[in-house]
């Protein structure tokens, strides 16, 4: 109708054609009331005119299957929202109003309604779907990307719990075996000791909390251990970049300038480098979570598997303005500096490979190639994360966004291992003498 009217059409015509359209695999409402179609602009035979009686066990039958089906398809991604004790602090929003405080009353019935007080007295009655906890009564976030998938779960948990355990041993092995061993006391195999510590970091930010997710009936998390999670994924992602970065100085130190190379990457400088990947991180991030924790939120649902920083930003009930450009800030600086850092040290091994001789090129090969893989590894898993919390992906497959936001978190704590304890001969070497022992 409202179309019909901005179109300067004839309303009545589409009234019509509406009354004589089928609904939910039924008869149209002109047939099931009159038990014939009504005559329209539309070209039909005689034979489409002619009276037919609608039975009505068949139409309350498919009615019935239609409702089923429906209930079916909404109940895949449904869940139940857990329930508002008495004195909880809610927030409620009346037609055209902003969100605005009040406190639970009385539960009424199944648990499903509730009479809240209002700040100015009133008492209304509101749906448990309409009604979002806040900070003032310990405010929940709700993980909506959790869905029922029955069995499953426990085969799903045997998986996660397997890598997990592969993640650890094998990051753990490589620490050892380079802390242990003299020979691997290099300013290189330091900084990959470090990025093997940091993999340990991550994963267990992440791992033990899938776990519980995904044997848990309702997907939620406090405000303050959302928080911390946001921190140290947050941390861990930066402390990858800026550890990818100065490996790749290091790399163009080693092949760039090999006889100035001891003179240059120092044991002091080596200390200072890695304090610096650790040390800035954590002061960085923090400046990010205390702005988002700052913000008055009128939402609960989280669309993703764990938190996010920028979507809990979303949830905001005010301009968020001032988030978007330091998170912007830090995406920049987290990202593009190192990036910079990396493109010109490459550029430069590049052209010293290729005036080089071929033992050189070799050398460079041996050496940059695990890098190399992990950073593009990470950068596109990081790529895809950034991508998907920025722009509306509400068209993907729910699957694959998942699947997209786990990468870098998931594949880097094992992939960087494998790489480079498989391609880096001195590592690989250690490995198998420590596993298998002398032979």
């Amino acid at each position: 109708m409202d179309k019909a009217c901005a179109q300067g059409t004839d309303p009545y015509l589409s009234l019509l054609e509406y009354r004589n359209t089928p609904v939910d695999g039924l008869k149209s409402p002109t047939q099931l009331l009159r038990s014939r179609r009504l005559r329209s602009i539309l070209p039909v035979t005689e034979k489409q005119l002619l009276p037919e009686l609608a039975c009505r066990s068949t139409v309350h039958c498919r009615r019935e299957l239609c409702q089923r089906r429906k209930k079916q398809y909404y109940d895949r991604t449904a869940k139940t929202l857990p329930a508002l004790p008495v004195g909880a602090t809610v927030r409620y929003q009346l037609p055209a109003e902003t969100w605005k405080p009040a406190t639970v009353t009385e539960t009424i019935g199944t648990q499903r309604s509730y009479n809240i007080c209002t700040d100015e007295g009133h008492t209304v009655r509101g749906n448990r779907r309409h009604l979002l906890q806040t900070p003032e009564g310990g405010f929940i976030f709700h993980f909506g990307s959790y869905f029922d998938i029955g069995l499953f779960k426990y085969l799903l948990f045997t998986i996660i719990i397997g890598l997990y355990a592969v993640i650890i041993c094998a990051n753990v092995l490589l620490i050892v075996v380079i802390c242990m061993n003299r020979s691997l006391h290099e300013p290189m195999y330091l900084f990959l000791c470090s990025l093997f510590v940091n993999e340990l970091f991550g994963s267990t930010v992440l791992f033990p909390f899938l776990l519980v997710q995904i044997l848990s009936d309702i997907h939620i998390i406090s405000a303050p251990f959302c928080f911390l999670q946001i921190y140290c994924v947050f941390a861990y992602a930066t402390i990858q970049f800026i550890n990818l970065s100065i490996m790749s100085y290091d790399r163009y130190l080693a092949i760039c300038y090999p006889l100035q190379y001891n003179t240059r990457m120092t044991s002091n400088k080596v200390a200072m480098l890695i304090a610096l990947t650790w040390l800035f991180p954590f002061m960085e991030v923090a400046v990010t979570i205390s702005l988002s924790s700052s913000l008055q939120l009128c939402g609960n649902i989280i669309n993703k598997v764990y938190c996010d920083n920028y979507s809990v930003v979303k949830l905001a009930c005010f301009d968020t303005t001032v988030n978007n450009i330091q998170g912007l800030f830090i995406t920049c600086l987290v990202v593009f500096c190192p990036l910079i850092v990396i493109l010109y040290t490459y550029m430069r091994i590049l052209k010293v490979c290729y005036s080089g001789s071929k033992q050189t090129r070799q050398k460079a090969l041996s050496t940059c190639t695990p890098h190399l893989a992990s950073l593009i590894n990470f950068f596109f898993g990081s790529f895809f994360e950034v991508v998907q919390s920025r722009f509306n992906m509400s068209s993907v497959p729910m699957m694959l966004r998942i699947i997209l936001s786990l990468y870098f978190l998931t594949c880097q704590p094992i992939f960087n291992p494998l790489m480079f304890g498989l391609q880096m001969s001195k590592i690989r070497s250690l490995c198998k003498s420590l596993i298998f022992g002398k032979m």
